[in-house]
């Protein structure tokens, strides 16, 4: 069966930093290509890093790599058996069997066959949206994840865009109430979204003594996932935190998390257990860091391995394009 995965425009696909959808593509493109004649439509440069990666986790890119996005807008025509769709819409109607994947709240201007979300809140929201929808949880590669030792240094990562939504100031300024505590901090991901606060952020961050390390190569971000204590972002309302790569990347390198309940973050979060839930109030974050965790790193690796499998989630994927008619969600409630 052939087929057709479509990327974004925006980023090579897999990223070579940040990028959440782009890398959720590259999963299922590396993952159907075992069974299926895969295609992978991305951004230009996409097959040149790809390589780099197959070369570096040692992974098999037996499908094609179409690099179609340059500055075109036109709309892209895909043939294929079935279609996922990763695009922000850049797909043109189809008559194959064929799914969108959201990785956001937005409504779209031309009809959605199948929308799919990343997580169960999300596809009740889409569902609001365009009258039916799919959840399947996001995912990665896990081959470039391993589990960390349980005697990890006190070293709390915030982990994503530099942005108002993600709450990088509350974590800045937990990190500068648990600098007594002998925790040190460092900022990890895009600051070119928002200068203005960036710009902020980045003199809050050398005030409180947190490292502002930007954009890593996967190979580092994943060496401080396995050192860190936890992972912290902060999704603060009315954002929406739809699924939280950057919770699964912690799992898997057996780290736990401390969050908020915005979005989809406590479907999978156990309050105690892999993660900390909170309001995103500095005080109250760093009163969580000091209260710890009781999942032990190889039990938080199994926990993201059993739940969100990249195969598993890749194969739903197809299934519900299949599907005539929809027969209810698309990935299990993850379980402890």
């Amino acid at each position: 069966m052939r087929v057709a995965i479509v990327s974004s425009a925006a980023l090579t696909t897999p990223p070579p930093f940040y990028g959440g959808l782009e890398m959720i593509a590259f999963a299922d493109a590396v993952r159907l290509s075992k069974k299926h004649d895969v295609v992978l439509y991305a951004k230009r440069g996409s097959r040149a890093v790809a390589q780099v990666f197959a070369d570096e986790y040692g992974l098999d890119l037996s499908f094609e790599v179409a690099e179609v996005f340059e500055h075109s807008e036109a709309p892209l025509r895909v043939e294929a058996d079935v279609v996922i769709d990763h695009s922000w819409g850049k797909v043109a109607a189809s008559a194959s069997p064929s799914v969108q994947v959201f990785h956001g709240v937005y409504k779209t201007p031309h009809d959605v066959p199948k929308p799919v979300g990343v997580s169960k809140t999300h596809a009740e929201i889409l569902r609001s949206l365009y009258g039916r929808a799919w959840y399947v949880y996001g995912h990665t590669l896990e081959e470039m994840y391993r589990a960390g030792d349980s005697d990890r240094e006190r070293l709390l990562l915030f982990l994503g865009r530099a942005a108002r939504e993600k709450g990088l100031l509350n974590f800045i300024e937990a990190c500068r109430l648990l600098r007594p505590e002998g925790f040190r901090c460092a900022f990890v991901g895009d600051d070119s979204a928002d200068w203005e606060y960036a710009l902020l952020a980045y003199s809050r961050a050398r005030e409180a003594g947190v490292e502002w390390l930007g954009l890593q190569p996967h190979d580092v971000k994943a060496s401080l996932l396995r050192r860190a204590y936890a992972v912290v972002v902060l999704p603060l309302p009315p954002y929406v935190e739809v699924f939280g790569l950057w919770a699964l990347e912690a799992f898997l390198s057996g780290t736990p998390v401390i969050t908020t309940r915005a979005g989809a973050m406590a479907e999978y979060v156990v309050d105690g257990w892999n993660g900390r839930l909170t309001s995103g109030d500095p005080r109250e974050v760093a009163e969580a860091a000091l209260a710890g965790f009781r999942a032990r790193p190889h039990e938080l690796r199994t926990y993201a391995l059993e739940n969100f499998s990249s195969e598993e989630m890749a194969r739903r994927l197809v299934e519900i394009a299949l599907e005539e008619e929809a027969t209810g969600p698309g990935a299990r409630t993850p379980r402890s």
